[in-house]
């Protein structure tokens, strides 16, 4: 944003917005913290937890450190900002943007880690995850995925690789490639994730990867997201 434009967003709420979120909350609406500024999103988080409130999402990835962040450099800004720790703590729901498998579940681990360490505040990032490995599937936290396709976001690139087709998911449904018999047929291997119906190839190499680098948990913490997100949901009505 042009720095002598009043109105942009890293100058924080204006008393409208303030207006704005309170409002939300009376509402029990689901506020997305994404695309805040940092200040914007500590100020809103002020309120949030002013109200006792956990209706809070950060839904692709927004909240990292950036410009606005003491110690900013580059090799910082893939880290979540200092606010997205009191949004996981509020009980909001978090998920980082969408990506290639092997670079996604790192990211899922941290936002996991932090899920974690919440209720844990006295533990390692070492010993939580002992703790994780040793956690039935059900019980690891949701943390989901974004995948912004409205926002031409960039998905999982071609790696050479599939979960193997056809593949089957824990719940005994078999995918094979998609696409009409004698044209074209997708291959994550080949097309990377072309369209949406291959989030389902993406996921199948999520939870290979995962397993392969001894972080199931990592898996199970995606396929348990859906759950946090409307438990999430069902605090902010109550």
């Amino acid at each position: 944003y042009p720095e002598d434009i009043e109105q942009c967003n890293r100058l924080g709420l204006t008393d409208l917005g303030a207006y704005l979120v309170n409002r939300m909350i009376d509402k029990k609406m689901i506020i997305d913290m994404d695309h805040l500024s940092g200040k914007a999103a500590a100020q809103v988080m002020d309120i949030v937890s002013a109200r006792n409130y956990s209706g809070v999402v950060s839904t692709h990835g927004w909240m990292l450190r950036g410009k606005d962040q003491p110690g900013h450099s580059d090799i910082l800004d893939n880290r979540p900002h200092a606010t997205f720790n009191r949004l996981v703590a509020a009980g909001g729901f978090v998920a980082p943007m969408n990506k290639d498998s092997d670079l996604l579940i790192p990211d899922i681990e941290e936002y996991l880690l932090a899920r974690m360490a919440v209720k844990f505040p006295q533990y390692s990032a070492e010993q939580l995850r002992a703790i994780l490995a040793q956690m039935e599937p059900s019980q690891v936290p949701g943390v989901g995925i974004g995948v912004d396709m409205g926002g031409l976001a960039t998905m999982a690139n071609p790696k050479n690789k599939n979960p193997g087709y056809p593949f089957v998911t824990e719940f005994g449904v078999a995918f094979d490639r998609q696409g009409e018999a004698g044209k074209r047929r997708f291959d994550l291997a080949i097309d990377g994730v072309a369209h949406y119906g291959m989030l389902a190839d993406h996921v199948a190499q999520v939870r290979e990867d995962a397993r392969a680098s001894g972080k199931p948990y990592v898996y199970d913490a995606l396929m348990n997201s859906a759950e946090a997100y409307l438990r999430m949901w069902e605090r902010a009505e109550q």
